[in-house]
């Protein structure tokens, strides 16, 4: 959950200042960074559920889609998404379609 992300990135950037703060310099950099990898990350998370969950024939796999997809588009509602619109609606479109999977697979 984004709650939990954000919570474990507060103790990490706390725990930077304490032992090495010159990573820490700047850290709206660093907060548009975590933010990039946070969008990567997710995007590598659903296309391998959706890879072992589809293509492996994997179901299980597939029941965590649905989070993931949720996941991405609560990242990407940030402030500092906002100059990313087409992959603002292509999650949207996705969410859409992985609800949809879910519903008919049930």
């Amino acid at each position: 959950p984004l709650e939990v992300q954000e919570r474990l990135c507060a103790i990490y950037k706390n725990m930077l200042r304490q032992k090495a703060p010159e990573l820490l310099r700047d850290e709206k950099e660093f907060d548009h960074g975590y933010l990039l990898l946070s969008l990567l990350r997710n995007m590598q998370v659903m296309g391998a559920y959706a890879f072992l969950g589809f293509k492996k024939n994997k179901p299980f796999f597939r029941g965590y889609l649905l989070s993931a997809a949720h996941n991405f588009l609560a990242i990407l509602e940030k402030p500092a998404c906002h100059e990313y619109p087409a992959l603002h609606h292509l999650a949207s479109i996705c969410l859409e379609k992985i609800s949809r999977l879910q519903i008919n697979n049930k």
